[in-house]
């Protein structure tokens, strides 16, 4: 059975930065390389329970205005300390996301 995708590129990215750091003698195989280049395109993002404030729902919108995560459908911030007002500023940074 083969590896996921995301599971992939992180298992590749992994080795890759293993090398960089000398803390491996194996050979780099190719698949990790390949693995670690390619983009993850996340449509949902759930980040309930996660203790998100009112500067880290800022971070995320600045994130979002700048054009990451531009796959991004749904995004779950329930149960944080962030006021509803910066969650809101969050789904308002991206047109058309979800919660």
């Amino acid at each position: 059975m083969s590896e996921s995708l995301p599971a992939a590129a992180h298992a590749g990215r992994q080795e890759a930065a293993r090398h960089e750091r000398g803390h491996t003698h194996a050979p780099l195989k190719v698949g990790h390389l390949r693995a670690a280049q390619r983009p993850v395109v996340r449509e949902a993002l759930r980040l309930g329970c996660n203790q998100i404030t009112d500067a880290g729902c800022a971070t995320l919108a600045s994130a979002l205005r700048g054009g990451a995560l531009p796959a991004l459908k749904t995004l779950d911030l329930h149960d944080n300390p962030a006021s509803h007002e910066a969650q809101n500023a969050v789904h308002a940074a991206r047109s058309g996301l979800s919660a």
